[in-house]
């Protein structure tokens, strides 16, 4: 039965995926990725153009191939607009550079080049909107008009270059009034921005969101001027509706104060987050709220069909309460595992973790350690679900994407790799097996492997080694200049935490993270690596 299961998405799509196939599946990212696979077959114009009507979202994979399909040299020629660089761009016709021409890339062009190209596509509702950047000093240009627009747009590059000057406070305080502040203040503490954030500090944490008053706080800390966080913190604290954020902001205020009842607070609250974790460490104090599941039986759940992996997650977030026992009820198998744990989550009220070791059959003699790092990967990536397709095709229960997916397969000798295998749960637990090996021969740290993991090893090699050199490692995390990628760190590890006591591997989070700096010191003297 358990091989029958593997081996029903090969038999559900096959090699060959037909219209008929696609048209009968929901508008969906799960069908846009089939349709992506599709348009890279051997078919005609008129059934690329049908494949692309039934997309939900056309993204640049998709439209890259269906330009290839369709064989119109108009198409063809403004999709191959969409990828080229600014200086590309001069040279192209005033449609090509309207359709590919953006704020950053506007301002990677030299002066003269700007005033020329605003020339070539004076007819576009685009020029309109460049014209204030087409300056020596686009700084100026942008302040006469939407200055944060300009800013967030920018690019980190040309910010540092173009728009760290100072702000008076009168403007500062005008521009907390915009939804776009918060993102302007973001990028000056991840970038460093210090002459624009200068007046920061004078701003009232009252006038701010519970978010934009953490970033300020962080900038603090991050240049040593931990007195003036505490502000920012305490209205953050007030202002913020999530736990995690909540309880992120007492970490910080306990850092800034040194008064431990903050650490008390955060251990009375429900759930488990990376800044419990911290705190619970320590007060020495054990963590709770925390299980193992482990379901028995077979049924006949197929998670590794994406479409039914799908239904199924979003039938359980829009289940009721008290919809949620017939569920559990069903979903309490082997099969079932992953969705049994999410509906216990739920019925609990999120008040609780429940975690599952589905891979342990496939893990056979690996190290505690290993099991561990991949189940703390596994349940961020896709809670365990192998029917799982990310909006950028990230496949299976360890989330490969398709190009790391064919190149380990290459690696491994896997002959007549079909992207589809990497829903069956063996295939991912060995190809994701492969590929940890060579992230810990280079990261050794989980953290940074987790950051690579996600985010590739050239972007946690430049972005990421240096931060761990400098600051203190859960600022550091704070840092991150990704935002998806920092809070993916920090599940990761919390997920680590409760795997090494699910394991019974001694394990202290504050300890491992106290590691990173010297470690980082030794990563930073390697040849750079980009894979």
């Amino acid at each position: 039965m358990r091989l029958l299961l593997l081996l029903l998405p090969l038999f559900l799509f096959g090699r060959q995926i037909t219209l008929d196939f696609l048209a009968s599946k929901p508008r969906s990212i799960e069908r846009d990725f089939y349709i992506w696979r599709y348009l890279d077959q051997n078919i005609t114009p008129a059934q690329a153009q049908r494949a692309l009507e039934l997309s939900f979202h056309v993204n640049r994979k998709i439209l890259r191939r269906y330009a290839q399909k369709r064989g119109d040299a108009n198409i063809s020629h403004i999709v191959a607009c969409l990828d080229m660089k600014a200086q590309e761009l001069s040279d192209q016709d005033p449609s090509c550079i309207a359709a590919s021409i953006s704020v950053a890339k506007f301002l990677q062009l030299p002066i003269d080049e700007r005033k020329e190209l605003l020339q070539k596509i004076a007819a576009f509702p685009i020029a309109k909107k460049l014209q204030p950047l087409a300056t020596k000093y686009p700084f100026f240009g942008a302040l006469e008009n939407d200055f944060l627009y300009y800013f967030n747009a920018a690019g980190w590059n040309n910010r540092a270059r173009y728009f760290n000057y100072e702000i008076d406070v009168q403007t500062m305080r005008r521009f907390t009034k915009s939804w776009r502040f918060r993102s302007f203040v973001r990028h000056i503490v991840l970038e460093d921005l210090g002459n624009i954030g200068y007046n920061l500090f004078l701003l009232d944490p009252d006038t701010l969101d519970a978010q934009t008053n953490f970033w300020i706080a962080i900038y603090a800390i991050k240049h040593d001027f931990g007195s003036l966080a505490g502000k920012f913190l305490r209205a953050s604290l007030a202002k913020a509706t999530k736990r995690r954020h909540k309880n992120r902001a007492r970490y910080w205020l306990y850092r800034t104060t040194h008064d431990s009842r903050y650490l008390t607070d955060i251990l009375a609250t429900p759930g488990i987050d990376i800044y419990k974790i911290l705190a619970a460490e320590k007060l020495k104090k054990p963590l709770q709220n925390f299980a193992l599941l482990s379901p028995q039986g077979h049924s006949d759940l197929n998670l590794s069909d994406p479409f039914e992996a799908a239904r199924l997650y979003k039938l359980i977030r829009k289940a009721k309460k008290p919809d949620l026992p017939a569920l559990a009820k069903r979903f309490d198998n082997i099969e079932g595992a992953p969705l049994y744990a999410i509906v216990q989550t739920k019925m609990d009220g999120y008040k609780k973790e429940y975690l599952i070791t589905p891979y342990e059959s496939l893990l056979g003699d690996a190290n505690a350690s290993r099991k561990i790092l991949l189940y703390s990967l596994a349940r961020q990536e896709s809670l365990f679900i192998p029917g799982t397709i990310s909006y950028s095709y990230a496949l299976g229960p360890l989330q490969f994407m398709p190009f790391l997916a064919r190149h380990t397969a290459k690696e491994l000798n896997v002959s007549d790799f079909d992207l589809d295998s990497m829903f069956e749960e063996d295939v991912a637990v060995r190809f994701a097996n492969h590929h940890l090996d060579y992230l810990e021969r280079h990261l050794v740290h989980p953290l940074l492997i987790a950051y690579a993991y996600n985010a590739g090893i050239g972007f946690t090699r430049r972005n990421l080694i240096e931060l761990f050199c400098k600051y203190d490692p859960v600022l550091a995390m704070e840092l991150n200049p990704s935002g998806q990628n920092r809070h993916y760190g920090k599940k990761v590890m919390e997920n680590f935490t409760l795997y090494a006591k699910i394991f019974q591997l001694p394990f202290s989070l504050t300890e491992s993270l106290g590691r990173l700096k010297p470690l980082c010191r030794t990563l930073r003297s390697q040849t750079p690596i980009a894979k």
